[in-house]
């Protein structure tokens, strides 16, 4: 749809000049309903929202370690990314778990996992929603803990399969293959599961293959980039350096799942049409941002 006049003859003119098929055009339906959605705005929140969930995890796993091995969880993001230096001894300092501090820990740090996982459900939950012009729906909890059952798994096969990938070339083509094909099941299921089957699986596909490309988009950067910038954010900042880079990560994974979301969306209802109960108006132009 071409923009309304702005007031400003410099900006009018320039869209005239731009001829009718680029705003009737695949790009430019999509960037619209990323301004509607607000993908900055619920990408944000999502990272934070996942940022809060994942470190007191992490600290319940290390103070469950502690009899054994109290540095395990540390120990294993140092060997994954291949630290050395400084920043091994950042990394240990983050995840540190004071002997005195365990069983608090572990009741505290469980009741913020669950709250923020719940939480984080709900907020890409919202998103689908906007991304398609459904109308919000409330409650939803058993479906959130479905949601949560569903990223266990992919954390758990996902860390299962990727520990073949030094086993050759053929292995590690079916250990790729494998994880696309997880992402992609897991992420259908979620989507149907949050959106209570308002939208069918056809509609879903194209958000589910956005969405599986942006996954593997953020798994090469996590295996080229992420290693030297985790590296000296380590070295230059200390354990807050760390937490910021994993952020960043997270932001990443945030960005694939609201721009997957609309990039689905906008292709599924320009070759099927909008679902039912569908607004042609937007939900998210009058609803408030995502906290």
């Amino acid at each position: 749809m071409r923009p309304a006049p702005t007031g400003s003859p410099l900006v009018d003119r320039t869209v005239a000049l731009v001829p009718d098929w680029w705003w009737r055009s695949y790009p430019w339906a999509v960037w619209e309903r990323l301004v509607e959605v607000r993908f900055l705005d619920r990408a944000l929140v999502i990272a934070a929202q996942e940022f809060v969930a994942v470190l007191p995890l992490v600290i319940i796993l290390s103070s469950l370690l502690a009899s054994d091995d109290s540095l395990a969880v540390a120990n294993s993001i140092i060997d994954r990314f291949g630290l050395s230096g400084a920043a091994v001894l950042s990394v240990r300092a983050l995840f540190a778990v004071p002997g005195d501090a365990q069983s608090s820990a572990n009741v505290l740090g469980l009741a913020v996992v669950l709250f923020s996982a719940l939480s984080l459900s709900r907020r890409v939950r919202a998103t689908y929603e906007a991304a398609f012009r459904l109308a919000p729906r409330r409650g939803g909890i058993l479906s959130g803990f479905g949601w949560v059952g569903l990223q266990v798994v992919a954390l758990v096969v996902g860390g299962w399969l990727r520990g073949f990938t030094g086993h050759g070339p053929v292995v590690l083509v079916l250990v790729v293959a494998g994880l696309l094909l997880l992402w992609g099941w897991l992420t259908l299921l979620s989507a149907r599961l949050l959106l209570a089957d308002r939208v069918d699986r056809a509609r879903l596909l194209p958000l589910v293959v956005a969405t599986t490309v942006g996954l593997v988009l953020v798994n090469v950067y996590s295996a080229v980039w992420l290693p030297h910038t985790l590296s000296r954010e380590a070295s230059t900042f200390g354990p807050i350096g760390v937490a910021f880079t994993i952020f960043s990560w997270l932001l990443a994974i945030g960005f694939a799942i609201v721009v997957g979301a609309v990039l689905g969306a906008v292709w599924s209802e320009r070759r099927l049409g909008a679902p039912p109960g569908a607004r042609s108006a937007p939900y998210a132009a009058a609803a408030p941002a995502p906290t």
